[in-house]
């Protein structure tokens, strides 16, 4: 991403208000990449690859059929190293595949993303291994930078 909201400026925002805002950017941005990927913009259905060894987010994204890969992002900051999130507060970013659950428009950064973590993998592998309180994920996108949290 490359223009950056004022959280300032925009208090009580909603996610149709921001969509309104800058929408037609994202569409112009973004569409080139599904376009090459055979995918309709918008898409029915996104999900997120995240991989800390390679230190990327992958975006895949379809509209029927199979996902299709549409373009990967440089994970500029994460905490934990490789290996899965075990629980809440030990630092670790999940590595799997995410969907997005929630958008906040009132965020500090230019795009705040609420990851579906855990997901149904996620809490069958922690049932079986006893253990609870497994925490959430967002994603933010400040000027040049991705963060995973």
């Amino acid at each position: 991403m490359t223009t950056s909201v004022n959280a300032t400026a925009y208090p009580h925002s909603s996610v149709d208000a921001v969509m309104s805002e800058y929408g037609y950017l994202a569409e112009i941005r973004m569409k080139p990449y599904f376009m090459r990927a055979n995918v309709s913009y918008p898409p029915k259905e996104v999900v997120l690859l995240a991989t800390k060894e390679e230190k990327a987010l992958e975006l895949w994204a379809r509209s029927e059929g199979e996902f299709k890969f549409i373009r990967s992002y440089p994970i500029s900051k994460a905490s934990g190293v490789s290996g899965p999130k075990l629980k809440e507060g030990d630092r670790q970013v999940p590595e799997g595949m995410y969907r997005i659950t929630h958008l906040n428009p009132n965020s500090q950064f230019h795009l705040s993303m609420r990851l579906d973590y855990p997901n149904s993998y996620d809490l069958m592998r922690a049932a079986k291994e006893g253990r609870r309180n497994l925490g959430g994920i967002f994603i933010f996108m400040a000027k040049h930078s991705l963060r995973v949290a």
